[in-house]
């Protein structure tokens, strides 16, 4: 893995480094010569056979030249992490779904989620795993809290370990949640998939406010 999270090529780096290093001075323009306006006026009533060239100033020179090659530049840029985000998004097309699971509300969930089920698809593309989620029915979090989806895995002896993989914004999104590397399935007897309910508190520690849950199984 490199050091650089968005995989820049050379010129684009490049591009990056400049940008980086602009400060506000970069975007100041310098003021054009005093006598600017009069010797235009001058030319244009002499009537002499001069080119017009010689005679008027090209205003384009009295901006500074790296305001305007960042400018581009950034455009550039600007287009390059567009296509970037595009790509990296919610498309799982690449996956492949290996097992899944059946989420439902149990006694001691929340009573919100007396009625809710949704149905998770686990996915593999090489080493990355991810969860997505079908066929929500979920009730809206309450008023400052979130809907969560989490990962429970139960070793032998019962011990758990549980793990975040992220905030569910729209239950009906097709997006493919990734599992972080440092969780393996394949460690655990079992793996539980859960969406619960958690307050915007800081706090990363499941809440228990569970909504509902479900065991994965192989495809």
């Amino acid at each position: 893995m490199t050091d650089d999270p968005m995989n820049l090529t050379a010129n684009e780096a490049s591009i990056d480094a400049i940008l980086r290093s602009m400060t506000v001075a970069d975007l100041e323009l310098e003021d054009p010569p005093a006598d600017l306006w009069s010797s235009i006026e001058a030319s244009i009533a002499l009537e002499e056979v001069v080119p017009v060239s010689d005679n008027v100033v090209d205003l384009t020179t009295q901006f500074r030249r790296r305001p305007t090659i960042l400018v581009a530049a950034a455009a550039a840029l600007i287009v390059l992490v567009g296509v970037f985000v595009a790509s990296s998004g919610s498309d799982d097309s690449t996956y492949e779904v290996v097992g899944g699971a059946e989420l439902t509300w149990a006694d001691g969930f929340v009573d919100a989620g007396v009625d809710a089920s949704a149905a998770a698809a686990i996915l593999v593309d090489g080493d990355t795993e991810a969860v997505r989620l079908d066929e929500t029915m979920l009730p809206a979090a309450p008023e400052g809290e979130d809907l969560e989806l989490w990962l429970i895995g139960v070793d032998s002896t019962g011990e758990l370990t549980i793990q975040s993989i992220g905030v569910i914004d729209d239950p009906s999104d097709d997006r493919a949640y990734e599992v972080p590397a440092g969780f393996d399935p394949d460690a655990f007897d079992t793996v539980l998939v859960d969406i619960s309910f958690e307050p915007r508190d800081g706090v990363a520690a499941h809440s228990g406010a569970s909504v509902v849950r479900g065991p994965i199984v192989d495809a």
